[in-house]
């Protein structure tokens, strides 16, 4: 999980920096998001897991839950990139720095307490 949100958050700033100094091509566009997404791989496969580990019963409903707001926030990330396109990449890129920061934060909240005393 730890590696996910690394490589997560490197590919988020690949992207930020790439929008910030112009270098806008589709070659480094893909690029920056293809990093994100090798980081999204170990996040998806790993935190249903530790979720639905957390309780012994009603894993089924849990798991529906999860899958649901992965959706719900996909569906709301492509609602916002659509009604503020400008005709450049910026809303894209500031969707997915955005939402790359979240889970970056998240996994900080939940994990970081427990990392700092060596488990």
């Amino acid at each position: 999980l730890r590696l996910g949100v690394c490589w997560a958050v490197f590919g988020a700033l690949l992207l930020f920096a790439v929008w910030y100094t112009g270098w806008e091509t589709p070659v480094t566009l893909t690029a920056a998001i293809a990093l994100i997404m090798f980081g999204e791989g170990p996040i998806f496969a790993t935190v249903p897991a530790l979720a639905m580990e957390a309780t012994d019963r009603r894993t089924g409903a849990a798991a529906a839950l999860i899958i649901t707001a992965e959706m719900a926030i996909g569906a709301l990330a492509s609602l916002v990139v659509s009604v503020v396109h400008d005709g450049t990449a910026r809303p894209m890129v500031a969707t997915m720095v955005a939402l790359t920061g979240l889970v970056a934060a998240g996994y900080l909240a939940t994990r970081g307490p427990r990392l700092a005393q060596g488990r």
